[in-house]
């Protein structure tokens, strides 16, 4: 489990990934409506979000979609 830092204070949120042997970083996620404060990565194809309310969220890396988790 990973915070996120809370968009109010330094704008739009993103999620990051760098690759160590690339020495490369690409935007994973990028919101304009949802601030996030913990993000978990189980499975290489999907992260799991928290939003500021405690509401969970998933996104499938492979299509870029974000949707609420059940």
């Amino acid at each position: 489990m990973s915070e996120c830092y809370e968009s109010f204070l330094f704008g739009k949120p993103y999620i990051i990934l760098f690759d160590v042997s690339e020495r490369r970083q690409g935007a994973l996620l990028e919101s304009e409506f949802i601030s996030f404060i913990h993000v978990n990565w189980k499975k290489s194809n999907r992260i799991n979000l928290s939003d500021e309310q405690g509401n969970p969220w998933s996104c499938d890396l492979v299509n870029s979609k974000l949707e609420r988790a059940p």
